[in-house]
């Protein structure tokens, strides 16, 4: 049984929803179901069209419950209860209801804990006081001795060590990468970009930092920013940048957009931008990389040395020059020095990710612990 805030429909919490939709629908062992609990809204509070309180088939071997605001324990224990899962996957940490609770709950089922990045340093360093009450409370609560972890890269592998030490046990799996085609390369003139972004909106994600690069730019840039605004304080701070850009430079903030449109978005784009502060997987960047489109991105996240490949760039984002310099790089090539690097991101994440070796995975990682309280 799987806890998470938000399940698809829902879709603007990013990555998260997208990494558990992706392991229902992909995940190969057909003796197998899932049952998710979720919230009945999006992330910014949007009704979701779903029946709240009882189990509904999303999909095949997938059944639902979305939970309304305001649902006792009375409720939530018998939506448990019914499920009779061997298995709890915890999407998250930090959600008292859909993380803490589920963590408490009383059950012979083995729980595995997601963390979902929410552990990584950068991530941490948001809301830093709460955070840092939040996990001394689960370390006092030796979560790490009754619960398995799951981490979806090295990074956060390393994360998980670093919080709660080497008592915990860790299993070390990518995310399920959603099917995607090659896109044709978009046509391309020397001196000119076209930039994209399809992210939350808010300080893990640096378009403030991609929006101080694009004041010096000298090349026709133009950037499209898609994403709900997750941090309204952070968004003021990039509106005036966004505003005062100057005459060879358009950007335009387009807000939410359905997973199933992103593919004409990246179709229009030639690179796409995100200079996270940290990433456990960033399905988005995954997306672009594997449809045909160079990627601008930090060096913390795991996909790395993508120069070498002639797939993007990695840069330092302690400040702006490290993004003007990349932005100017691809906005001098011409079409065929274009059209190599398209090509060659994609053969760039086909060879970073083995969806067989995930599968396995995933399988092994099931299996074995639903074996631990058998």
């Amino acid at each position: 049984m799987i806890f998470a805030d938000w399940f698809a429909p829902a879709f603007k919490a990013g990555g998260p929803v997208q990494s558990l939709n992706n392991l229902t629908r992909q995940y190969r062992d057909t003796t197998q179901y899932f049952d998710v609990v979720a919230r009945n809204t999006d992330h910014d509070g949007t009704p979701l069209p779903v029946t709240s309180g009882k189990w509904t088939l999303y999909c095949d071997r997938v059944r639902v419950c979305y939970m309304a605001s305001g649902t006792s324990l009375w409720q939530w224990y018998r939506v448990v209860k019914d499920s009779k899962a061997s298995v709890w996957y915890i999407n998250g940490i930090f959600s008292p209801l859909f993380n803490l609770l589920p963590i408490l709950l009383p059950t012979k089922a083995q729980k595995i804990i997601a963390p979902r990045g929410m552990l990584d340093a950068g991530a941490l360093s948001q809301k830093a006081l709460k955070k840092q009450l939040y996990v001394a409370l689960l370390k006092g609560l030796r979560i790490h001795k009754s619960c398995i972890f799951h981490a979806a890269s090295k990074e956060e592998y390393n994360s998980i060590r670093a919080v709660f030490g080497t008592a915990a046990s860790i299993y070390q799996i990518a995310n399920y990468p959603k099917i995607l085609p090659l896109l044709p390369p978009e046509h391309k003139e020397v001196g000119q970009l076209r930039l994209v972004s399809v992210a939350l909106v808010g300080p893990m994600k640096n378009h403030l930092l991609v929006l101080q690069a694009l004041q010096t730019c000298t090349n026709t840039v133009e950037y499209d920013i898609y994403g709900p605004i997750l941090d309204e304080t952070y968004w003021q701070q990039c509106l005036p940048l966004l505003q005062q850009m100057p005459a060879n430079v358009k950007v335009q903030y387009h807000g939410n957009i359905p997973p199933e449109q992103v593919m004409a978005v990246l179709q229009k784009a030639h690179v796409f931008i995100q200079p996270s502060k940290s990433e456990n997987f960033g399905h988005s960047l995954y997306e672009a990389l594997v449809s045909g489109r160079p990627i601008i991105t930090s060096h913390t996240t795991p996909w790395n040395d993508l120069a070498a490949a002639e797939a993007g760039m990695n840069v330092a984002i302690d400040g702006d020059s490290g993004i003007k310099t990349a932005i100017d790089f691809f906005a001098a090539m011409n079409h065929e020095q274009y059209q190599q690097w398209s090509v060659s991101a994609r053969r760039y994440v086909e060879k970073a990710i083995d969806i067989a070796a995930i599968q396995a995975g995933y399988e092994a990682m099931f299996a074995q612990v639903a074996k631990l309280k058998a």
